[in-house]
């Protein structure tokens, strides 16, 4: 019969290695029942429910809003509240040996500040700085490990901004396209949508809740932007001639505004990837390591850009593109739906490549590919 037992984060996805504990359903050395639900835990894709494996007592060595990697041990189960206090007693020597060693073991001076080995590499993995630890006469892995799920509880913590606090901000367009737009834009909880210039829509329509205010003209959009709004966002997905597409942007900047990049959360973006202005990236994008995006592209859902990619100015990438490492794209190129590009390949400027075409040599300026 089971005397006790550890409790680990499990592995539900493979594609994450740590988790937000949530909320602890049950208090330390609550009697639970197997199957009962212990915990939730927040993963990149679902809140996932932590489940007794039998019957017993619990005890949780991590606290809600902590975060925990999988394979951890989240809890201790045991048959009596004997066994557990006796098991938690044990836990506690263990844990106070492993920091003394650890103390004890190799360690740095970095400014005047004592590190174990292996508290100094958790600091260069996370680019820590060591005048976080000032006072402590020894940093550990424990101590630099605590720092880190502080750290992460205060980002959880944070509060969206106030409708007060958020920037008011117009959309071009009152397409198809401008609802994703105004998808992505209510999720950031930044901006304050003040209403849509376009010039086929009646005036007072609504687009998913956004009014129309006015028309897409030049003099509408100074007399939008003399009214305090400066930011704005092109609205307008595909048009006739892509070539085109760099005046709507044009016309944005001359008028006076300001064009954020648009990023949508599930959009994948490296941390060494570099943006220009005015971008937007949809959902499912995927942007690769040392990538560099211009200003104004539009990189559509499901899109790949792999690692060293440099797309130009005013390139529309359109969904399910795929470009292999090192590719460049030129200014004011469209790359149609599920096109492939292979790796190193050099595509000019003002080209089009129609959808589907699987792309293996560099392509001039100003041409059409067809499949």
């Amino acid at each position: 019969m089971m005397k006790t037992m550890d409790i680990i984060i499990p592995r539900e996805f493979v594609s994450d290695d740590q988790y937000l504990l949530q909320k602890l359903c049950v208090v330390n050395n609550d009697f639970v029942k197997e199957g009962e639900i212990l915990a939730l835990i927040e993963s990149s894709k679902s809140v996932i429910d932590v489940t007794s494996p039998a019957d017993g007592y619990v005890y949780f060595f991590s606290d809600e809003g902590d975060i925990v990697s999988v394979g951890e041990r989240l809890a201790l189960l045991a048959s009596t509240k004997e066994a557990l206090q006796v098991e938690i007693e044990n836990s506690n020597k263990n844990s106070q040996r492993r920091k003394e060693s650890e103390t004890k073991s190799e360690d740095v001076s970095l400014s005047g500040v004592r590190c174990s080995k292996k508290a100094l590499l958790l600091m260069k993995q996370h680019n820590i700085d060591v005048g976080a630890f000032d006072g402590l006469g020894m940093v550990t892995a424990q101590d630099v490990e605590h720092y880190l799920s502080s750290r992460e509880k205060a980002v959880k913590a944070t509060v969206a901004p106030s409708s007060v606090n958020r920037q008011k901000i117009i959309i071009l367009g009152g397409g198809g396209h401008s609802k994703v737009c105004i998808d992505i834009l209510r999720q950031a909880q930044s901006f304050t949508i003040a209403g849509i210039l376009d010039s086929i829509q009646d005036i007072g329509a609504e687009v998913l809740g956004i009014p129309v205010i006015g028309r897409d003209t030049m003099p509408e959009l100074l007399k939008t932007r003399e009214s305090g709004i400066s930011l704005a966002v092109n609205g307008i997905g595909l048009i006739p001639d892509h070539r085109n597409r760099c005046k709507l942007f044009e016309r944005l900047l001359e008028a006076g505004f300001h064009l954020p990049n648009l990023i949508h959360p599930k959009a994948s973006i490296e941390p060494s990837a570099k943006l220009g202005e005015g971008n937007q990236i949809m959902a499912g994008a995927i942007i690769g390591s040392d990538v560099t995006v211009g200003n104004y592209c539009l990189i559509n859902s499901g899109v790949v850009v792999s690692h060293d990619c440099i797309i130009d100015d005013h390139v529309h990438l359109a969904p399910g593109a795929l470009l292999a490492g090192a590719v460049r794209v030129g200014r004011n190129s469209l790359i149609g739906m599920g096109v492939t590009i292979y790796a190193k390949v050099t595509i000019g400027s003002n080209v089009v490549i129609a959808n589907g075409a699987n792309v293996f040599h560099d392509v001039p300026d100003n041409t059409v590919v067809k499949i």
